[in-house]
C-alpha cells in the first residue's frame, strides 16, 4: 500500500481543515495510507526532508510559501540520500486562479484533480538559482519600479497587454546599459525590465506559451526603451493584427539555462522570484538551473 504525507500551514481556517479532511478521505477511499502534517516557516521543509524517506509522494497544500519550503527540503534530502529522484510533490494551491494553479492545471473540484494526479505520469520541474535563492517560476528583473507602475488589474489578456503597453508609452522610466551572457552569447542594450520565466502563466496571463516546466531551459523576454513615437506605432500595428506580439521591436526573447547579466546601476534595480520574493541585485548577477523534482500534474504537458 503505497504511503503518503499531506503537508500544510498551520495557519489554517476552517475552509482549508474541511479542504485536508476532504483529500485525506479520498485518498483513504482509493486505498493510500497517510498522515497529516500542520506546520509553518522552515519546519515544512523539515517535514518534507521527513516525508522524503518515509512515505512514496507528498501532498502540499498552501500558497508559494509552502510549496517553496517543500521544495528546499526535497533538495536537501536528494543531496544528503545522494538520489537522482525525489518523492513526487501533489501540490494543491489554496487559491484558485493564480499562475502556480493555473500552471499545475488545478480545477474547482478537488476529487477530480487528484485522480487526474494520481493517472498522469509523473514529471519533473526545474529549480533555478539565482544567485543565493532558488525559484520555480519566474524571476523578474524590475528597473525603478517599472513592473509596479505598468500592472494593469485585468485578467483579459488583449485588454492587459494594451494597457501594459498603454502605461509603457506614456510613463517616463529609467533606463540601464546592461548586459547579458544568455549560455555564452553575448547581448547588451538599455532595458527597462527583463523576465526569466519557467511557467507559461504570469500571474493571470499566457505571456510565455511556449515554456515548458522541464525543458531545462528559461524563457527570457527583454523589454527595451525606445522611442516612443516608434512604441506607438507598432502598439497600433500590434492592435489591428498586422505584427505579432513576438516581432514587436522593443521585446526580445530568448531561451537559455545560464544567464549572466551586468548593470552599471544596481542601485536603480530590484528582483522579485516567485511569488514576489524581494532580493536586491548586485553588480555580477546569475542564474542557472541548479536541479529538478518531481511532481504530479492535473492536465498534460
Amino acid at each position: 500500500m503505497q504511503t503518503y504525507m499531506i503537508l500544510a500551514d498551520d495557519n489554517s481556517s476552517i475552509s482549508e481543515i474541511n479542504q485536508y479532511y476532504e483529500i485525506h478521505q479520498y485518498l483513504k477511499n482509493c486505498k493510500y495510507q497517510g498522515l497529516y502534517v500542520a506546520t509553518k516557516g522552515e519546519e515544512i521543509s523539515y517535514q518534507a526532508y521527513l516525508a522524503s524517506q518515509k512515505c512514496d509522494f507528498l501532498v502540499v497544500i498552501g500558497g508559494y510559501k509552502v510549496f517553496y519550503e517543500t521544495i528546499l527540503g526535497m533538495l536537501k534530502a536528494k543531496k544528503q540520500q545522494k538520489i537522482f529522484d525525489s518523492v513526487p510533490i501533489l501540490y494543491i494551491p489554496d487559491v484558485l486562479k493564480t499562475a502556480l494553479s493555473r500552471n499545475f492545471g488545478y480545477i474547482k473540484s478537488l476529487s477530480l484533480y487528484i485522480q487526474r494526479c494520481l493517472e498522469n505520469p509523473t514529471a519533473f520541474l526545474d529549480v533555478y538559482q539565482f544567485n543565493e535563492n532558488i525559484f520555480t517560476s519566474l524571476a523578474l528583473e524590475n528597473c525603478e519600479n517599472f513592473w509596479i507602475k505598468c500592472m494593469p488589474n485585468t485578467s483579459n489578456s488583449y485588454v492587459y497587454l494594451k494597457k501594459l503597453f498603454q502605461k509603457y508609452l506614456f510613463f517616463d522610466f529609467v533606463t540601464d546599459e546592461m548586459q547579458f551572457v544568455i549560455d555564452g552569447k553575448k547581448i547588451q542594450g538599455e532595458y527597462v525590465m527583463s523576465l526569466f520565466a519557467n511557467f507559461r502563466y504570469l500571474d493571470r496571463h499566457k505571456i510565455f506559451p511556449k515554456a515548458v516546466l522541464n525543458d531545462g531551459k528559461l524563457d527570457i523576454l527583454l523589454i527595451k526603451k525606445i522611442s516612443k513615437f516608434y512604441a506607438l506605432k507598432e502598439l497600433t500595428d500590434y492592435l489591428n493584427g498586422k505584427i505579432p506580439l513576438d516581432e514587436l521591436s522593443f521585446l526580445e526573447h530568448y531561451q537559455g539555462n545560464h544567464i549572466e547579466f551586468f548593470s552599471n546601476h544596481p542601485e536603480h534595480h530590484s528582483f522579485y522570484l516567485d511569488e514576489n520574493r524581494y532580493v536586491k541585485e548586485s553588480d555580477y548577477n546569475q542564474i542557472l538551473l541548479l536541479d529538478r523534482v518531481k511532481i504530479f500534474k492535473g492536465n498534460s504537458w
